[in-house]
Order: C-alpha cells, then structure tokens, then sequence
C-alpha cells in the first residue's frame, strides 16, 4: 500500500460521520486551520497534525493514511491514557509525577 492523500480525507470524513462532526468542528477542536482537512486532497499534511487527528479518533497513522487496513492503535491504552495526561501536565507536575513512579517502582527504574 501506498500513501494516498484522497483515501486520507476520505477516512476522516467517515470518521467525522461516526462520531457526529463535522471538518469544521474537528479543525477546531485540533486547532487546524479553516478548511485545511479537505485540502490535503492536494496537498500534504503536517506529519504532527495527522497523528493529532489519529489521536483525537484513536486509530492508527498507518490506517488513516491508507498504509495499512488495520484501524486499530497498537499502542497500550494505558500508555495512551498516560501520555495524554502528561500531555497536559506542567512541568512541575511532570517532575512529581516521575519522583513518584522512581519511588514506587525502583526496581523498574534501574538501570
């Protein structure tokens, strides 16, 4: 398989009709610019913005961007749901956060 920027778009749009949103709703949502989705028939997105819309729809890049049939993330759930947390954390809350996993989990952190 290979990258196609129409079965891109089209995806998204199926995505979009699922959870019941519209382009516009979406781009705003992710902070994509007005009309920018339906644009990437022609021209070729940002690599971080794909995985953001990936991310806010839970599916792979690889199957959104028409390189696999596989819709499923293989990311662990509970890694994602981490990342995302850490995502919004300052980095005062961030440091917290690994004092108290090194403290919990020693030996894990060993090197």
């Amino acid at each position: 398989m290979s990258y196609n920027s129409n079965l891109l778009v089209d995806r998204i749009s199926h995505l979009c009709e699922e959870h019941a949103i519209t382009f516009c709703q979406l781009e705003q949502k992710l902070s994509i610019g007005n009309g920018m989705i339906a644009k990437w028939r022609t021209n070729r997105p940002r690599a971080e913005t794909v995985l953001e819309v990936a991310e806010y729809f839970h599916v792979s890049v690889d199957w959104l961007l028409g390189l696999s049939d596989d819709r499923a993330v293989q990311e662990d759930q509970e890694m994602l749901s981490i990342r995302r947390a850490r995502d919004k954390m300052t980095q005062q809350q961030k440091d917290e956060m690994m004092t108290m996993l090194k403290i919990g989990f020693k030996d894990a952190f060993k090197e």
